[in-house]
């Protein structure tokens, strides 16, 4: 019978590639990680991994153990999830996951609100712009700017994000204030780097600005800010920001952007948790406000 502890170890070895990282995701140290796995090696009679200079390679039987071990850690969570259910006080912690802006402009506003009405729940938030996993269970929620295509997850829109054109006073000074369907062939552009989650923006530019020059690329819309507060040049970046900084100048164009519309996001088998549904509840009512 093997012990889920040491397969989560084979595991997180796979993923992160070195003791010290499956160590650090696995909240443990590089020792205990490496006993557990050679444990695992003594108890199935295989070696997992080749010990390399370069990190921990899996060997051919690891790797046609890996589809078990996953099964076995997607059991594990639902275990979990449907014990969680069964403790109705709302008291403890909920892990969400989203973009630092999202986090700093939409979610800290709310969260004296959260606190009053749910005092007993720790809220850990962990600003990436990487997606994390929710089948394995490396977060309860997420809110993302781009609808989720995973299978066995909830998606709920709970906001849409006006977008609008912004550069500095002394930029527009600089090269000229266009007007609405003017060329922009005078202009910078601050975009985003190519990704599903910046479709939108780069195809609104391109369509729109299609002379302008791009001196500036990024995945963080925090870094796009600055670079405008900066007088790089003109990006666009949601009104929330902009308008309320006031070192920027909204501009009005001929095809004003779309709305960027936000998704609360929860793999289907945490559903039953109350504290899940108690945030999810809550921000499905604030953040429509």
């Amino acid at each position: 019978m093997l012990d889920w502890d040491d397969v989560r170890y084979l595991l997180a070895v796979t993923r992160r590639g070195t003791l010290a990282a499956a160590a650090r995701s696995a909240k443990t140290n590089p020792t205990t990680v490496g006993r557990r796995v050679a444990q695992l090696e003594d108890k199935l009679g295989v070696r997992l991994f080749d010990r390399t200079a370069r990190g921990w390679i899996p060997t051919e039987p690891c790797k046609r153990l890996l589809p078990h071990a996953e099964r076995m850690e997607l059991e594990a969570l639902a275990l979990a999830r449907a014990s969680a259910a069964t403790d109705a006080d709302l008291v403890g912690p909920v892990h969400m996951t989203t973009t630092g802006i999202v986090a700093a402009r939409y979610l800290t506003p709310l969260l004296p609100r959260l606190r009053l009405r749910h005092p007993g729940i720790e809220l850990r938030i962990t600003c990436t712009e990487r997606r994390l996993r929710l089948d394995r269970g490396e977060a309860d929620l997420a809110l993302r700017i781009a609808r989720p295509e995973e299978p066995d997850v909830v998606a709920r829109r709970v906001m849409r994000v006006p977008l609008a054109l912004h550069g500095t006073s002394e930029y527009l000074e600089r090269r000229g204030r266009p007007n609405p369907g003017s060329s922009y062939a005078d202009h910078d552009l601050v975009a985003f780097l190519e990704g599903p989650g910046s479709e939108p923006e780069n195809a609104w530019l391109e369509q729109n600005c299609p002379d302008a020059r791009v001196v500036l690329r990024t995945n963080s819309v925090a870094v796009c800010v600055e670079a405008l507060r900066e007088g790089l040049g003109l990006g666009l970046i949601p009104r929330l920001l902009g308008d309320r900084d006031p070192r920027l100048v909204r501009l009005d164009t001929y095809s004003p952007p779309a709305p960027r519309e936000v998704w609360l996001v929860y793999h289907q088998d945490i559903e039953p948790s109350p504290r899940v549904r108690a945030l999810i509840d809550f921000l499905v009512q604030h953040l429509a406000d």
